[in-house]
Order: C-alpha cells, then structure tokens, then sequence
C-alpha cells in the first residue's frame, strides 16, 4: 500500500503504462526539477493519508464508535495466527445487555441508543491492555479478544466489566432480574492448534453466553472443552 514513484531518464512509448500496470502511483521523467518530485510525493502522502482515515472509519461502529464486527473478524484471524505460532492462550468474552429489547419498548430506542453508547465507554475503560480490543459485535452484543490471556484472566476481565457495567447505574424499568442494566458474559479460552480455524472458539462463547442467559442472566459462565 505503499505509493511508489517511477523516476526515469527514458521516455519510450509504453513505459510509463507499463510501469502504471505493474503498481506505480506516479511516473516523472527527466528532464525534472526537485520541486516537481516533492510536490508529487507530497500530493501521493496525503492522498494515502485520507485513505487510511476512511479505512479506520470503516472499521469503527457508528453508534458507540468501538471497532465494529468487520474490524473484529480481521483482529480475531490475527490473533488466532499468532497465538497457533506462540502457543500463547486467547480468550473472548461475549457480552450482551440483558433484557434490551423489553427496555427499547419500554423507554424508548433513542434512550436505548444512548445507554449502549456509554457502556461501550465502561467496557473500554476496563479492557485497555495493549494488544486487546472491544468491538460491538451486532445490536446489544459486544464482544472483547484478549491476547496471551488464560482463563483465569479472562475471568477477571469478565468479572471487571460486569462491575463497570453495574456501576454505571442505568435505570431499566422493564428488567426481571435488577433495577438497572446489566450483563450477562460468556468467556472461552484456547490455544489455537494448527489446522483449526477461530470459527468453533467463537461458537463456544456464544453457547457460554446462551448457558449465562438460561442459567439467569447476569452472571459470567466459562465454556470448558472437554
């Protein structure tokens, strides 16, 4: 992604399409001044500037401004990779906000929208180790990677965020288990085998999270593969 400039004293017909074919951004010929190239090389930095801009953009949620699930999917292969070459644990959590949809009927989406904003807030406040990263993984889900992680840890961030979350003290007027918002988690913790791919360390944490909700809702469970 680099920009790359041909410079060249030879002006033979096809060169510069072929150069252009084979990746180049520009092609300047002799004769030149230096003015010239800063200029190019000047306009060529801004342009990849404003690229890298709309490519964050486009890995960032728009409502609470977290990584979104794209930008999560991308991280997640990453640290699978790395983790099947270091031998390192990884764990996830899965989060989602208990009783939502009966709290959008009762205080409205607007109020709905704003309390998933400020506990994207709470949740990057308590996973902030380089390395690790909290993404909205789909309406009131979300959803945290933590790199060289085991399970003990991971249940400690679990249990980290589930307290932030509490202690925001968001009113629901709707929920059958607590007076104000709160969690319910699935942890999962693995060290990637050659071979395998992340999409089963992903089920596992959405049938942790569904155990959390059938056991009650907000509380943490933690899959374990037997």
């Amino acid at each position: 992604e680099t920009p790359v400039l041909f410079v060249s004293d030879s002006n033979q017909d096809g060169e510069e399409a072929s150069g252009l074919e084979a990746g180049a951004s520009d092609f300047i010929f002799a004769p030149f001044s230096d003015e010239l190239v800063k200029a190019r090389v000047k306009n060529h930095l801004e342009l990849r500037r404003q690229r890298d801009v709309l490519r964050g953009f486009s890995y960032l949620d728009g409502l609470t401004g977290l990584s979104n699930r794209s930008r999560f999917d991308q991280i997640l292969d990453q640290e699978w990779r790395r983790g099947q070459r270091s031998r390192s644990p990884l764990s996830l959590i899965l989060m989602d906000v208990d009783h939502f949809k009966s709290f959008n009927e009762a205080a409205g989406r607007s109020t709905g929208d704003d309390y998933l904003r400020q506990i994207a807030l709470g949740l990057e406040i308590s996973i902030h180790r380089a390395g690790d990263m909290v993404a909205r993984y789909g309406g009131e889900k979300f959803v945290a990677i933590l790199a060289d992680t085991d399970a003990e840890g991971a249940m400690g961030v679990a249990e980290k965020i589930q307290e932030s979350v509490a202690a925001l003290g968001l009113p629901h007027p709707d929920s059958e288990i607590s007076p104000v918002i709160t969690l319910s988690l699935g942890v999962v913790t693995r060290i990637a085998a050659f071979g395998e791919e992340p999409d089963a360390f992903v089920e596992d944490a959405k049938r942790a999270l569904q155990k959390a909700k059938e056991s009650g809702r907000n509380r943490i469970v933690v899959w374990n593969v037997a």
